[in-house]
């Protein structure tokens, strides 16, 4: 067993360089981290066996589930250093290491295995204080009558003190007091809040008054009067995607106040619960019958509607493109569309509309019109609608983004593989003859695969040059070619070594 203090130690050191966004990929994959694990008695290849138990570790979600049920030590810090060692050794960009899913996998992991090497990191805490600020658009200028800081103190006794400021300052240089309320609620249920928030946010203390314009602070104040000062400067992450397990909603359910800023600032009757986008496009077309010179007009009408759905977990999308046709598209994912929701910021949502230069004027067709809506239901039950023409001038702001998030999310699917000739387009003894390409370069090369699972985009082990040097490319393109249409002599053509593992 390595030694407790050691291990916490480790632990909160890489925690807050993990946390730390502008740390670069060099510094987490250095071999410092591989000698600090040795030092400590974790065995690298030993991680394999936490693989090997638990089938889905690299999956978020899973794994948050999993680290509950463990309590060994040197099981999880090995594991950990298992999972280090791809990125450092074997992925093909040791970048990915900051990607957000990977750098969030060594943050609950490391956090736990702190929690597990030290229980109490403040001590006895007798009082939190939190100062939050609510985040309003860039462009909006604050008015006397908004309120922007909200204060919050959870004593273990069960007090609770709430006050918020509106930007309005009054005789003393203080900022005017909007709300108060004062109430006491069970001594166990803040002890489960303070429980929570002292595992979340560990080990960083700092000077908050030197901190411009943090978007919250917190005091931590243990029984023995000591004073931990914490601000989201140093944090890489507030909240997880699971907004049953967001530490802001936790505090908000318990104390039974939705409009707490907090730390994520989305207090609750600010969460997208639905949008629905309707499009009619009217299209007025001249036809002329066979050996008729008279025009006949009608009226194309043609219908789309979008509908992302929190509540049944759904994007819809509907079209109605006349003469009798009709087609209806409907996507369902348990936690997809929840993050699609969850990533829009209904303060800058289609908030106004673009402001175009004087030298840009549109050009509309004088036969054709083409309008939507936009619905957006929050979870408080208010309604915001915004409608225009569609078209450069009349799309809202931020249309394009939410648009690409839309799209990007259906295509992600694709459609399927009944339709897909890669698929169907095989015969059992093809040349699968895969173009790959090195990183940084633009050439393509030839390799023949001998596993049927290999797609594009994947990353695959070759050899190169006369001693056939082992490196790592993508595969661009794929091709299945009958033997005896192959140009290049089959002999000459060398094979691919093996996929790598995917994280």
């Amino acid at each position: 067993m390595a030694e407790i203090d050691k291990v916490y130690d480790f632990a909160i050191t890489w925690l807050n360089k993990f946390r730390d966004p502008n740390i670069s990929y060099k510094k987490l994959v250095s071999h410092n981290f591989g000698d600090e694990c040795s030092k400590l008695g974790f065995q690298i290849y030993c991680g394999y066996t936490f693989f090997e138990k638990y089938k889905d570790i690299n999956k978020l979600e899973s794994f948050k589930i999993i680290l509950k049920d463990i309590k060994d030590i040197d099981f999880l810090g090995s594991a950990i250093y298992s999972k280090w060692s791809y990125f450092s050794t074997w992925a093909y960009d040791g970048s990915e290491i900051l990607e957000k899913r990977n750098r969030e996998w060594f943050i609950f992991a490391l956090e736990h295995l702190a929690n597990l090497s030290k229980d109490k990191p403040y001590g006895n805490i007798k009082k939190i204080k939190i100062i939050s600020y609510k985040q309003y658009p860039k462009y909006h200028t604050l008015k006397a009558e908004d309120e922007f800081q909200q204060s919050l103190t959870l004593e273990s006794d069960g007090h609770i003190w709430f006050s918020s400021y509106v930007f309005e300052k009054i005789k003393d240089g203080k900022y005017k007091k909007n709300r108060m309320n004062n109430f006491k609620i069970d001594a166990s249920l803040i002890e489960k809040i303070i429980s929570d928030i002292s595992f979340y946010f560990k080990d960083i203390y700092l000077d908050t008054n030197k901190i411009k314009n943090p978007k919250w602070t917190m005091e931590i104040i243990n029984d023995e009067g000591k004073i931990y000062k914490l601000c989201d400067q140093f944090f890489f992450y507030i909240d997880d995607l699971d907004c049953d397990t967001y530490i802001s909603n936790k505090v908000r359910q318990t104390l039974k106040m939705s409009d707490l800023y907090l730390f994520d600032g989305k207090f609750e009757t600010d969460i997208i619960d639905r949008i629905v986008v309707d499009y009619h496009r009217t299209t007025k077309i001249n036809a002329k019958q066979p050996f008729d010179k008279k025009k006949k007009e009608f009226t194309w009408n043609y219908i789309e509607k979008l509908i992302v759905d929190r509540e049944t977990k759904t994007i819809e999308h509907i079209q109605n493109i006349g003469l009798g046709c009709n087609i209806s598209k409907k996507y369902t994912s348990e936690d997809g569309i929840d993050d699609l929701l969850d990533s829009l910021d209904v303060e800058y949502l289609f908030e106004n509309k673009e402001e175009k230069s004087g030298n840009f004027v549109p050009i509309f067709k004088s036969f054709e019109n083409r309008d939507y809506t936009i619905s957006i239901i929050l979870r408080s039950g208010e309604e915001k609608k915004i409608s225009g023409s569609y078209d450069k001038k009349g799309l809202p702001t931020n249309w394009e983004n939410f648009a690409q998030a839309v799209f990007d999310f259906i295509t992600f699917y694709g459609c399927g593989e009944i339709l897909n000739p890669a698929v169907y387009g095989k015969n059992y003894d093809d040349i699968i003859l895969c173009s790959v390409k090195f990183k940084d370069g633009n050439k393509t090369y030839y390799y023949i695969s001998d596993s049927d699972d290999i797609e594009v985009g994947d990353k695959v082990v070759v050899p190169i040059w006369d001693n056939n040097h082992e490196t790592v490319v993508e595969v661009v393109k794929i091709e299945y070619i009958p033997e005896k249409d192959m140009t290049i002599p089959i002999e000459k053509i060398k094979h691919i070594i093996r996929k790598c593992k995917k994280d």
